[in-house]
């Protein structure tokens, strides 16, 4: 079987340099999983005055899918279709978010002592999450309502709740439809939501209220068998950026040891810098585990070690692991090329399943917020390749969520 960055490798370098990816979400909240020596904030303080009601409520701009526009509106959805992991969560407040400014900006400056000195996930909730109090209003809250609420993730900033889409339209005064999107049958809320107004004003939104998975960038381009040049066995695969046929069209390939080249990591790997000892996750929404194979054969063929295959982890209440074609190749590529680097790293593909409202964004909350490595350590480089125009991919309340 031929290798895939033979066919592929072109297009996802050249996606590289023109999509905007999400990695600096990684980067940015990574910043957050070592020890800490910030002096932090007095600890949340209670914003909710009162009791939450119903009465009076306020509409979230920006909590409408942009997807919706494109797709095809085919009516309400059922009322009984269950909708879970829903989280209503919350913004930081004023005083939160300036001491979250001026952390970052000493954790990256040299001369500063809280240089590269990071919080994890517990530390940076109990400094910059929701009051106790306030948290136990929400529930409360979403619980008289008819919802099931099933987590306050260790975040503190959001509580996650499940329903039916009976309960989203009168609870939240919107009107959950059905879509066909790019062939695909979603479900996602029609108009804006509505929240009571004792919480309208520091809370970003509701997540998970609409399928709209991201979707995979890589594109297959079909090319014609090259023949073998002479010394260069099918049985593997050597550095070589082009390749003519007897007919003179000129085919781009480009193998790991290309990429290394090119990365100028020669050096690394010379002082024994191979990836040994160090974990990375990739993020992902498909199951890799019954395709194992093709990513061992990327790995002998390209003189790696194929017995060194990534690790799957699937997140937890997010349905049975399935596969799903474009996304397959995606996550082979980013799993084989991430490995073609670090090529003695161990390399976790954090995963979702099924469930319709999960996706690669859940992965990456769930690799940042998890020890992943050996159930102690949390993973030190998150990488994710999904990614898009974010005026396209999201309104503006889920981009402040993912902020």
């Amino acid at each position: 079987m031929e290798p895939k960055y033979s066919r592929r490798m072109h297009g996802k370098l050249q996606q590289m340099s023109t999509t905007l990816v999400l990695g600096w979400i990684a980067a940015l909240l990574l910043g957050w999983i070592a020890t800490p020596q910030a002096s932090a904030l007095a600890g949340p303080q209670s914003r909710i005055n009162g009791p939450i009601g119903s009465a009076q409520m306020q509409v979230v701009k920006g909590t409408v899918s942009p997807r919706v526009a494109a797709a095809r509106d085919e009516g309400q959805l059922s009322g009984s279709t269950p909708i879970e992991n829903m989280s209503l969560v919350f913004a930081l407040s004023p005083a939160q978010q300036a001491d979250l400014k001026n952390l970052l900006q000493q954790q990256q400056t040299v001369c500063s002592p809280l240089y590269h000195q990071w919080l994890k996930p517990g530390q940076f909730a109990a400094r910059y999450g929701m009051s106790q109090q306030d948290l136990a209003k929400v529930e409360a809250c979403l619980r008289s309502q008819g919802f099931t609420v099933t987590a306050i993730p260790a975040s503190d900033d959001r509580v996650v709740f499940s329903g039916t889409a009976a309960q989203v339209n009168a609870v939240f005064q919107t009107q959950m439809h059905q879509y066909v999107f790019h062939g695909k049958q979603r479900w996602a809320n029609s108009t804006d939501i509505s929240l009571p107004q004792a919480i309208s004003g520091m809370a970003l939104g509701v997540q998970h209220l609409n399928t709209f998975r991201p979707e995979p960038h890589v594109m297959k381009r079909m090319v014609h068998e090259v023949p073998q040049s002479p010394g260069r066995p099918a049985t593997a695969v050597n550095s070589h950026y082009t390749l003519t046929d007897q007919s003179g069209t000129e085919y781009n390939f480009i193998a790991p040891s290309d990429a290394q080249t090119l990365y100028d990591v020669t050096g690394l790997y010379n002082s024994n810098f191979t990836g040994t000892d160090q974990t990375l996750a990739i993020v992902g929404q498909t199951d890799i585990v019954q395709h194992k194979s093709d990513i061992a054969n990327f790995r002998t063929l390209s003189g790696l070690n194929a017995a060194n295959l990534p690790q799957q982890i699937l997140v937890p209440n997010s349905g049975p692991a399935t596969a799903y074609v474009g996304d397959l190749e995606e996550a082979d590529i980013d799993v084989e090329w991430s490995g073609a680097i670090a090529k003695n790293a161990i390399i976790l593909y954090v995963t979702v399943g099924n469930s319709q409202n999960y996706d690669v964004l859940d992965s990456l909350q769930y690799a940042i917020n998890t020890p992943l490595v050996n159930n102690t350590n949390f993973v030190q480089v998150i990488s994710i390749s999904y990614g898009a125009c974010e005026a396209g991919f999201a309104g503006s309340s889920a981009i402040q969520i993912m902020e």
